[in-house]
């Protein structure tokens, strides 16, 4: 079974590839995300929670198991698990006659607690493939980044760079994250249906009025031309916007995005960064994030 990267803010799996997110709540500090498919419907739930403290796996296990009580919940078992090097607390559960294979770990490096769990049909192949899905778990990275995985692109941003708000849905979906600046975005917006998409050379303004309704800011596009993320031609965009501060002293928002079409599989990407003209954070956003690996599926 074909496997493909899912990652939320450093939280990254491999899972199979008609898994899609399907709820999503919280932030950095405490929150979740599921993940669904047709078959089963709900398949894999996440939920992590900053902690400078290393947490108990055993009494975490036990809170799990008492706040599940009456619900069709039950522990099977528990075992010793190992997760990128951290000790972890392996579980089987049965959910309504549905069973499921998990883990809780602590990682040092990201300061986070996790669960992880997977639902399955009792079925040999499909325990397999809930096992490795949960050793497949990666929860922190080096270097200053983190890597999102979403939305049918790879790729990294700074770690100072965390979830704002996000859409999933037919037509048109995005992702924006927030810097610890004032005005310091980076964001993903997909569109299906590209070939419905005007060019971007063609209908400059339309992308400007894309751009201002999701992100609610007044930003002007100053200049489209060719360019290349890896091997996908595109379009490149530079832009700005004015800011004051509560001096009322104003200062300039410049706005770079990377306007690329997969027409293999029928969606429209606009890829971006907004930030302060002397941001630290340019270096790495044209070097890393600027430089996606696409993880598409039809």
């Amino acid at each position: 079974m074909e496997r493909i990267p899912f990652s939320w803010d450093g939280l990254l799996f491999r899972v199979p590839l008609d898994w899609e997110l399907s709820a999503f709540a919280g932030y950095r500090k405490a929150g979740e995300f599921h993940l669904s498919d047709l078959d089963l419907g709900e398949r894999m739930i996440t939920r992590w929670e900053e902690s400078r403290v290393p947490i108990s796996l055993k009494d975490t296990a036990e809170r799990i198991k008492t706040e599940n009580e009456g619900r069709g919940f039950t522990f099977l078992g528990k075992r010793p698990f190992v997760i990128r090097g951290h000790k972890a607390l392996g579980f089987d559960i049965e959910e309504n006659d549905v069973g499921g294979t998990g883990s809780i770990w602590y990682c040092q490096a990201a300061h986070r607690s996790q669960v992880a769990y997977v639902r399955h049909d009792g079925s040999k192949q499909e325990k397999e493939v809930a096992k490795a899905v949960i050793s497949s778990a990666s929860c922190h990275e080096r270097g200053g980044k983190r890597t999102w995985a979403i939305l049918g692109l790879r790729f990294r941003v700074p770690a100072e760079f965390q979830y704002e708000s996000a859409q999933i849905a037919l037509g048109t979906s995005h992702l924006i994250l927030s810097g610890p600046g004032r005005h310091e975005k980076i964001f993903l917006i997909r569109r299906d249906f590209a070939k419905d998409v005007p060019r971007p050379e063609e209908h400059p303004r339309g992308l400007e009025k894309l751009l201002k309704s999701m992100m609610k800011l007044e930003v002007v596009l100053d200049e489209i031309h060719p360019s290349c993320v890896g091997s996908k031609e595109g379009f490149k965009l530079m832009g700005h916007m004015y800011s004051r501060d509560l001096l009322l002293r104003r200062s300039k928002i410049l706005l770079t995005a990377h306007s690329l079409e997969v027409p293999e599989y029928d969606k429209h990407y606009l890829l971006g960064a907004l930030l302060p003209e002397e941001s630290r954070h340019w270096q790495t956003i044209e070097g890393a994030t600027f430089k996606p690996a696409f993880i598409l599926s039809k």
